[in-house]
C-alpha cells in the first residue's frame, strides 16, 4: 500500500508540475494567467490530501526515513506552489516582461528538482523491494 500510494503520488505530481509550467509557457505568450490559478488550488489539494494519508499509513520501521523524506518533499512541493506560482496570477498582457523574466528566476529550477527529488524516492523504494524480495509496484519513471 505504501509502495503505490508514494509512487502514484509522486507520478502525478510530476505531471501535474509539468503541465503547471506548460500553461505558464503558454500563458507568457499569450499574456493571459488565468488558468494559473485554478490548477494551481488542483495541485495544493492533491499534495494536502496525499501528506495526509502518508502520514497516516503504518510502515515498517526500516520505512520511516522514506517516508520523511516523502514528507519533506511534498511539503517542499507545497511551499513552492503557495509562496512561488501565485506571483504569476496577477500578470496580464501591460505586466513588464523584466517582472515576468524576475519571477521566471524563482521557479526556474523547479521542475527539475521536484522530478530530481521523486526519482530519489522511487529508487530508495525499489531498493527497498529488492532489499526485502517484494514486489515493487509498477514505477513509471526510471
Amino acid at each position: 500500500m505504501f509502495y503505490e500510494l508514494v509512487s502514484g503520488t509522486n507520478d502525478s505530481l510530476d505531471r501535474m508540475t509539468t503541465d503547471w509550467h506548460r500553461i505558464l509557457d503558454r500563458s507568457k505568450i499569450t499574456k493571459n494567467f488565468a488558468a494559473l490559478a485554478p490548477f494551481r488550488n488542483k495541485m495544493g489539494l492533491f499534495i494536502s490530501r496525499n501528506r495526509a494519508k502518508i502520514a497516516d499509513i503504518e510502515v515498517p520501521q526500516s520505512l520511516a526515513g522514506l517516508r520523511d523524506s516523502e514528507e519533506v518533499f511534498l511539503s517542499t512541493q507545497a511551499n513552492i506552489i503557495s509562496d512561488a506560482y501565485p506571483a504569476f496570477e496577477p500578470f496580464n498582457d501591460i505586466t513588464p516582461e523584466d517582472d515576468i523574466q524576475n519571477q521566471m528566476k524563482l521557479v526556474a529550477n523547479d521542475l527539475e528538482t521536484e522530478t530530481s527529488f521523486s526519482e530519489a524516492i522511487r529508487k530508495s523504494l525499489r531498493a527497498y523491494a529488492q532489499s526485502n524480495r517484494l514486489k515493487p509496484p509498477h514505477i513509471t519513471k526510471n
